[in-house]
């Protein structure tokens, strides 16, 4: 993650939590808003700000307590992409684009050895709230920022099958930096996050079968 100031500097700390938290020593690398999948004893993280201020193609797997090297992304650097799947079948999906500002419509697949660019989002996004099951076959992406520098906060909802992404209902909020909760591409929760620029928003909306309603209040 990221240090406050008045460094703001990339950190490599790791925490494991069983019940509390416990230091683990750090990371290999040094990035933030990297992708990431799986259980805690078998995590892949992929992607992320690489310093000074890249976007990264690198994966790493870890084991609950060891770090080592996992196949990069092919073509896409991703920061701040969607995720979701396992250590042998994993999506990747948007994200910014650095050093040169901008965002992505890109979409990977991981099979357990390799990524292969497949059919891209229907627009370009990022910092998306979003879901998924552990085979990469089923997601969603919702919400999120369409450009860099200028944001341009979205409220847009696509859904993937395992071979192409579909527009579906859009949520009832413009959503970015939300949290997403969910085991598919057919339901989700999408909690919190902003609505403009440092404007945050306590409110959730439950996606089922293609409809974004509010449902309920955090905190």
């Amino acid at each position: 993650g990221q240090q406050g100031p008045p460094t703001n500097a990339n950190s490599g700390q790791v925490f494991n939590y069983n019940g509390s938290w416990t230091a683990n020593g750090n990371q290999p690398f040094s990035q933030v808003s990297q992708g990431a999948v799986g259980p805690q004893t078998a995590s892949f993280f992929i992607g992320g700000q690489e310093p000074p201020y890249t976007a990264g193609q690198t994966g790493y797997f870890y084991d609950g307590s060891s770090w080592t090297t996992a196949p990069g992304t092919t073509v896409n650097p991703h920061y701040a992409a969607g995720t979701t799947g396992s250590q042998t079948s994993a999506i990747i999906f948007g994200g910014q684009i650095q050093p040169s500002p901008g965002s992505s419509a890109a979409t990977e697949l991981y099979n357990g050895t390799a990524w292969t660019v497949v059919n891209s989002l229907g627009g370009v996004r990022y910092n998306q709230t979003h879901a998924g099951n552990e085979t990469a076959t089923s997601a969603i992406s919702a919400g999120g920022s369409q450009r860099p520098g200028s944001p341009s906060y979205t409220n847009t909802v696509e859904t993937w099958n395992g071979t192409v992404w579909t527009a579906a209902a859009s949520m009832a909020t413009v959503r970015n930096y939300g949290s997403g909760f969910g085991a598919s591409g057919a339901s989700m929760v999408a909690a919190g996050g902003y609505t403009s620029w440092n404007v945050g928003i306590t409110t959730a909306e439950k996606f089922s079968g293609g409809v974004g309603t509010t449902t309920f209040t955090i905190g």
